[in-house]
């Protein structure tokens, strides 16, 4: 069981401010409280009421997957705990006073440093991230980033890299962007890559009241960890479009089965250590945490702190209705979709292990149809029980 009972703070307890501000195309800035906690920082995380689809599950996703990370995939990754701040609100209007309470990962000689700052500062002809947008709801390839000189020429840090990619596509993170991917920088050298704090877009708990959208979000992201079949490959053909068949999952899987094996190993390692306790791992929410939720209420505060569009922000008290959900429901179906999205992921990995061990090199060409009639090559019997097994696929 997570403890999932909050910690108790008071903002005018706090030792400073954390000043963030995102340097993508939408803006953002954040002024976290920082705690002095036994002479170390803590930072509380609040719930955002501008941040797209944001409820108290938010939080939620940050206590799970940073107990999980920690527990079976990096102990360096530090456990978020949920909070209150009372005060906060008051002081910064932007911010509820719930959230989580983090430790900080870097020391008062370090600092962090993001992948668009540091393409910007140190531009690669393999990276162009000119174009990038920090959306919410899409997927990033890194391939370019895998490619590029620096990560190249420093190995440790591309198989970290590596391996943070593989946790975002395990907990189906909607918000991978490169703006939460940090450097250690200390006395202006980069010493390591960050340790992954940021879990909130989480397709798992994300749309907790609206089971058609929660339902839909999850199963997109589900699909991307399938190979293609003939039939999308000819829709794309007849239509002119590759787009149809981008799939930024599967690209960066590849390039990392390709290039990393030995963090392919390891990363299998610690899943199958995961599922093997994954059904042990609840949560609960004795203390009403939750309260109601409506995935729209970031309009209300949208309209009011960014926007200030009264006839939009009334559109939205009228559309925004915060109901009470199913928590024991809420949380056996997280359960069941970390696990299924862990065996989807382990099996798209087999799969393309396989592949390798018999001299496929490109491995976004390999088709359904391919791995069949590879698979048929070993033995006839074995080719009708994966037909069978994909069928659903076809």
């Amino acid at each position: 069981m997570i403890d999932c009972k909050p910690i108790i703070l008071d903002v005018n307890n706090k030792w400073r401010n954390l000043d963030i501000c995102s340097k993508g195309i939408v803006k953002g800035t954040k002024y976290f409280p920082v705690f002095l906690i036994d002479g170390e920082e803590y930072i509380f995380k609040p719930i955002s009421k501008t941040k797209p689809y944001a409820t108290t599950l938010f939080s939620y996703a940050e206590v799970y997957w940073s107990y999980v990370i920690n527990r079976f995939f990096d102990d360096k990754t530090p456990v978020c705990k949920l909070a209150y701040c009372h005060g906060l609100e008051k002081e910064q209007p932007k911010y509820f006073d719930k959230g989580v309470l983090v430790k900080s990962t870097i020391n008062s000689n370090q600092k962090l440093i993001n992948l668009l700052e540091y393409y910007e500062m140190y531009p690669d002809r393999k990276v162009d991230i000119s174009g990038y947008i920090n959306y919410c709801m899409v997927t990033y390839s890194y391939v370019d980033i895998l490619n590029s000189d620096f990560v190249k020429n420093n190995p440790l840090i591309g198989e970290e890299l590596a391996f943070q990619i593989l946790l975002s596509i395990l907990r189906q993170d909607y918000n991978y962007h490169y703006e939460n991917v940090n450097f250690i920088v200390q006395d202006g050298n980069i010493v390591g890559v960050n340790p992954p704090i940021d879990f909130e877009f989480s397709s798992m708990f994300c749309f907790p009241e609206d089971d058609f959208s929660q339902k839909m979000y999850f199963e997109e992201y589900l699909s991307l960890l399938n190979l293609h079949n003939g039939a999308q490959i000819a829709i794309a053909e007849f239509f002119d479009n590759p787009l149809l068949l981008k799939n930024e999952c599967l690209e960066n899987i590849s390039k990392i089965i390709l290039e990393y094996p030995q963090v392919i190993k390891r990363f299998l390692q610690c899943l199958d250590k995961f599922m093997e306790s994954v059904d042990s791992i609840n949560l609960s929410d004795e203390s009403d945490f939750i309260g109601k939720v409506d995935s729209n209420s970031w309009e209300i505060g949208h309209y009011t702190f960014k926007e200030q569009d009264s006839d939009k922000l009334k559109e939205a008290y009228d559309k925004v209705k915060p109901r009470e959900i199913d928590k024991t429901e809420t949380f056996e179906r997280i359960k069941r979709q970390v696990k299924e999205n862990a065996c989807e992921l382990r099996r798209i990995i087999d799969i393309y292990l396989y592949a390798v061990d018999h001299g496929v090199t490109n491995l976004l060409d390999f088709t359904l149809e391919d791995l069949i009639s590879l698979k048929a090559s070993d033995g006839e019997e074995v080719a009708i029980d994966l037909k069978r097994s994909l069928e659903k696929l076809l």
